[in-house]
């Protein structure tokens, strides 16, 4: 289903989207962006490039991103950019110089041509692998970890190295790309976000690049300490205890991060017991290192915290939740606008939106399908939330006709927009803040269209499941987790969502009870 085709200012945008999805810690998505951009422009300069910079500054891939500077030069031979990193990321003395040569070429008289000049003097009297792992150390200490990561890695594949230098990198590389993930992991986490290891994709090369370090120096009790933290991160528990178990075998007296890691790993498996004893061994064993094991106590000591800590109840929980996540979007949302000119913190977008709305009219039209996809082309979920969410304070029926939009675009649409719609319902529903309002909404909006719907619309719960898990696997249990669905239920999906976009007759049943949209908002 595609109801909006992108021109090439739309390209733009979705470009400058991807780089936002990026920034905000939303590496996995904005490739997904890409691919759906990709569809529509093919073999295109922009495009690939885009593409080149997220795997480099946001994965630390240098070789895959050497590989799509090729793609955007070959699109586009007057691309600047991409000539010059091309020859920048090369992965071969060969082919620096043949790319350097393409780019004297393409960026003639740039001043940054005197950095190829460099390279060139640099090489020598240096091997050019070497000239790239002096590379990624500068890059490292300046804590530009994908440049950093992007290097080391060509330098591993541009010629053999002494087992020290191997060691270095790699270890270095695995640390680089850690930082990447832990920049995408405290983004999310400030807005109440989860981070599923589906998405960790630097954080999985991380581990990668590790083992390979461990296979050169099996006896290295930090690498294995390391290995044993990082798989924590993806809920890989087994693994996790396994590392640390190794780990606690090499290490020296005193070393007491392992045990706090198999403690963290047996809490993650359901056994608390064993870990809080485990946890009290630590925090022990740190008190009597005195200053020394400060770092280490407070590990234990947090530990130990989190595992005495009640259990909240669902709608503690989701109520805490939904204040986070849609407080993140509403940062999100004025972040965005706040790179559009003249954006009057979205007063322009709103009034564009009111807009069109009008020239629709009050009467459903699936017009309505196509404002709310060119939203979600040109802005981010936030962004559209908050609009469309201010609409309705001057024209509730075109408020009500935009939602029941966006729920046919999440169910209708298997790429990134509809992924976008699901997202943008998520803010919707949580914006309640009220637990049983959420659950209410999220089962006539959501659980109704999907049992009593047929094609599409029989998907739609289990898209928008896999995006609460996306955003807070969480919310799952607490809000997509419910009873099934009343006949009554059943009859109002029918009657008032699905017949606006089917062949469903609606003037016999009329509810009883407020709309889930109006609901939402204590309408």
């Amino acid at each position: 289903m595609k109801r909006y085709k992108r021109d090439n200012d739309d390209k733009i945008n979705s470009l400058n989207r991807c780089y936002f999805d990026a920034e905000h810690g939303w590496v996995h998505l904005a490739l997904d962006r890409l691919a759906d951009v990709r569809l529509e422009f093919a073999n295109d300069g922009q495009v690939e490039y885009c593409e080149a910079l997220i795997r480099k500054d946001f994965l630390g891939q240098g070789a895959v991103a050497e590989e799509f500077f090729l793609k955007a030069l070959r699109a586009d031979p007057s691309h600047k950019f991409a000539a010059f990193n091309a020859a920048k990321y090369a992965r071969s003395w060969d082919e620096f110089q043949r790319q350097a040569g393409v780019a004297r070429i393409a960026c003639a008289g740039d001043p940054d041509l005197q950095f190829l000049r460099q390279v060139e003097e640099g090489a020598q009297h240096v091997r050019y692998e070497d000239l790239l792992a002096q590379g990624a150390q500068e890059y490292q200490a300046h804590e530009k970890f994908g440049e950093s990561a992007a290097l080391a890695e060509l330098s591993l594949g541009a010629g053999p190295h002494s087992l020290e230098n191997e060691l270095a990198l790699r270890s270095g590389r695995a640390l680089a790309l850690r930082e990447l993930d832990k920049a995408a992991a405290n983004s999310r986490t400030n807005r109440g976000e989860g981070f599923p290891p589906d998405e960790r994709l630097a954080l999985k090369d991380a581990i990668r690049e590790l083992g390979k370090a461990i296979e050169l120096d099996p006896e290295d009790h930090v690498s294995w300490n390391f290995q044993s933290a990082w798989m924590i991160l993806l809920c890989r528990w087994e693994e996790a205890t396994a590392a640390a178990d190794k780990a606690l075998s090499l290490s020296p007296e005193g070393y007491l991060k392992p045990i706090t890691n198999k403690a963290t790993a047996l809490a993650g498996k359901g056994q608390e017991d064993d870990a809080r004893a485990l946890a009290m061994k630590a925090l022990e064993s740190a008190t009597k290192l005195g200053t020394e094991g400060s770092a280490d106590r407070e590990l234990a000591k947090h530990l130990l915290d989190d595992l005495a800590r009640p259990v909240a109840s669902d709608d503690e929980a989701l109520a805490a939740l939904a204040e986070r996540i849609t407080n993140g979007a509403s940062l999100i949302a004025r972040q965005e606008m706040a790179q559009w000119q003249n954006s009057s913190d979205g007063a322009e977008l709103l009034k564009g939106l009111q807009k069109r709305c009008a020239a629709v009219g009050k009467e459903w039209s699936d017009r309505y399908i196509r404002i709310v996809s060119e939203m979600l082309i040109y802005f981010c979920p936030a962004s559209v939330w908050i609009s469309i969410l201010k609409l309705s304070d001057s024209n509730s029926t075109a408020y009500e006709h935009c939602l029941y939009a966006a729920i046919y675009i999440a169910a209708n649409d298997p790429g990134v927009l509809g992924r976008d719609a699901c997202r943008f319902l998520v803010y919707l529903l949580l914006g309640a803040r009220e637990p049983a309002r959420i659950r209410r909404s999220y089962r006539e909006a959501i659980l109704g269209p999907a049992a009593a719907g047929s094609g599409a619309f029989a998907g739609l719960a289990d898209r928008m499941r896999s995006e609460l898990v996306s955003v807070n696997k969480a919310l799952v249990k607490l809000v997509a987790d419910q009873p099934p669905l009343t006949d009554h239920e059943l009859e109002h999906a029918c009657h008032i969502t699905l017949s606006r976009f089917q062949d469903f007759k609606s003037e016999s049943f009329e509810p009883k009870r407020r709309r889930w949209w109006s609901a939402l908002f204590g309408g």
